[in-house]
């Protein structure tokens, strides 16, 4: 041929009519059908185009037409519709690495209605189905990601915008607006837990909106009622002014526990303005902890019981209150603490019976007064006489604390005490022993000075026990009274009564010398620590009875004289 083509086959009329053709310089090849009236290739055949693809099916106008096969050079491999040599209409095209696409095509590109898949059928690399537009997702389309991620919704250029909802394979969904395949404007999010959060996003990240107080929640025991001493807990969630939870930390929580009653917010929210010194006395802060996520862990440790207003507010100003705040908190004392609770004994009675009375005012650890039946049920009241042990009836008082009774029978009902009442006038060391919660009260054990015949019952109490040489004591005052003996005439002539002095040479109080006075015989001990001395006093003084009662009247009066001889050398001495 003059183009330096060659054709191999049959001719009609002079013109090819079916054959095998060759372009020049083997370009391309064509074996089939040709129209002998233009001399173009139409009807079926196939064209091999070296390096390129192989076509085989209908022709027209010399392009593929109709209904073909093709296969490229690269390993795809399109069946389906054709026109004008491009592949227009419906087909299948299988790609290289086994991803397909069946549906519609124009000018040889995937547009409209189509299903594509991504990597061989069942291998779980994703699909999607929907609308195509020039080779590109473009409109509305349904697509499964590797991962398991399933969206449906609206598709531009080939990535996800407009709108669409996408669900993990974890269960949280989202339902918004998307642009350039991110989330991008409002949506809603569904955990798979549970719980819905509305905002607004950007490029794919959620854009904090700043909380707003009276629409964040707050909850928890410690929001209305708490214990001394103890920690109160509170749980703050933010929300923004839509009412959607913040999922970012970082907002300006504070908050104070003020003394006393709050009415109205305004006077809350000025407490919150104002600097931490003109806070009412005994307001205690707030503690704060950030979880990151819109949540805040909130605490405080009140120590005055009572009522008390809880203020919590949010914002750059610290005036803006959270939620319903202020909120009214009634704090209880807490568990009774021996250390901070004290006794002292409320004096007795006579009759058939001495009856030890005390009064303990049971406090907890900061002070405040414990409840009845609390202070009641850990106060224990225990009276040592002699080798027994009498506990105490426990009465709780209206107005606060405890009051111990210890009722001691006449002789012959108990008697390891019927020596209390032996005779008249005898005496019975005793102490009452008071703890709170197992532990001693401070000042305690009180020492307790029983009258027998029927008298009243007189007390000391008692400090925690300093050790004293006690027989100095003694001996000084009996050294002073023999010494006073022998000034008796002095004495009288002045009319002047000697103080009573204690072991420690401490003038005694009235009521105390008084009963000193009236029972010479008894001595008054303050520290129990001291009453061995009294057996052992009680023992000289009969040897000295004895030895008193052997000696003839000049013998006394002999050593009466050398006894204020040494005296008055000892005085001159100090």
């Amino acid at each position: 041929m003059a183009d330096g083509a060659r054709f191999e086959g049959t001719f009609t009329s002079g013109a090819r009519a079916m054959g095998r053709w060759l372009a020049a310089g083997g370009g391309e090849e064509y074996e089939g059908d040709w129209d002998v009236g233009t001399g173009l290739r139409s009807g079926t055949g196939v064209r091999v185009l070296p390096g390129a693809s192989t076509y085989s099916g209908a022709w027209a106008a010399d392009h593929p037409h109709g209904r073909g096969r093709c296969e490229y050079a690269d390993g795809t491999l399109y069946e389906g519709a054709w026109q004008a040599g491009v592949r227009v209409g419906r087909g299948r095209a299988v790609f290289p690495d086994g991803s397909t696409y069946e549906g519609w095509w124009a000018d040889d590109a995937p547009h409209g209605r189509g299903r594509a898949s991504v990597g061989p059928p069942g291998a779980g690399g994703g699909w999607y189905e929907g609308d195509w537009s020039r080779g590109a997702r473009h409109g509305q389309g349904r697509e499964r990601t590797a991962d398991g991620e399933v969206y449906a919704g609206g598709w531009v250029g080939g990535v996800r915008a407009g709108v669409g909802t996408a669900r993990t394979a974890g269960g949280e969904a989202y339902a918004g607006e998307w642009a350039g395949g991110k989330r991008h404007g409002l949506g809603e999010v569904r955990w798979g837990g549970g719980g819905t959060w509305r905002g607004r996003w950007a490029q794919g990240k959620w854009v904090a909106s700043p909380p707003h107080p009276p629409s964040c929640e707050v909850g928890g025991a410690g929001l209305s009622r708490a214990v001394a001493g103890r920690r109160a807990s509170l749980r703050l969630l933010t929300r923004d002014r839509a009412g959607q939870a913040c999922l970012v930390g970082g907002a300006r929580v504070a908050g104070w526990l003020v003394p006393g009653r709050l009415v109205g917010a305004e006077r809350a929210a000025a407490l919150m303005a104002a600097p931490p010194g003109d806070l009412p006395p005994g307001s205690v802060a707030v503690s704060v902890e950030d979880g990151g996520d819109g949540t805040y862990a909130l605490s405080y440790t009140p120590s005055a019981a009572g009522e008390a207003s809880l203020v919590l507010a949010c914002g750059a100003s610290g005036a803006l209150l959270l939620a319903d705040a202020p909120y009214a908190v009634f704090t209880s004392p807490g568990p009774p603490d021996a250390r901070a609770c004290w006794a002292r004994l409320e004096g007795g009675c006579g009759g058939h019976a001495a009856l030890v009375t005390a009064r303990v005012d049971v406090r907890d650890g900061h002070g405040n007064t414990v409840g009845a039946e609390a202070a009641a049920a850990a106060t224990r009241g225990l009276l040592r006489l002699g080798g027994a042990a009498l506990p105490a009836l426990v009465e709780a008082l209206p107005a606060g604390g405890v009051l111990l009774r210890v009722p001691i029978p006449l002789p012959g009902q108990v008697p390891v005490v019927s020596y209390c009442a032996a005779s008249p006038g005898g005496s019975a060391p005793a102490a009452l022993e008071v703890t709170v919660g197992g532990r001693h009260v401070p000042g305690t054990p009180l020492a307790v000075a029983l009258v027998g015949g029927g008298g009243g019952v007189g007390h000391a109490p008692t400090h925690p026990p300093v050790p004293a040489d006690a027989s100095r004591a003694w001996a000084a005052r009996a050294a002073a009274a023999l010494a006073e003996l022998g000034e008796q005439e002095g004495e009288e002539a002045d009319n002047a009564t000697p103080p009573l002095l204690d072991p420690a040479g401490r003038p005694l109080d009235p009521a105390t010398a008084a009963y000193s006075a009236a029972h010479p015989g008894v001595p008054v001990v303050e520290d129990l620590n001291d009453l061995w001395l009294v057996g052992r006093l009680q023992r000289e003084r009969e040897r000295k009875k004895q030895d008193a009662a052997a000696l003839e009247p000049g013998d006394v009066e002999l050593a009466r004289q050398e006894m204020a001889a040494k005296l008055a050398a000892e005085k001159e001495e100090g």
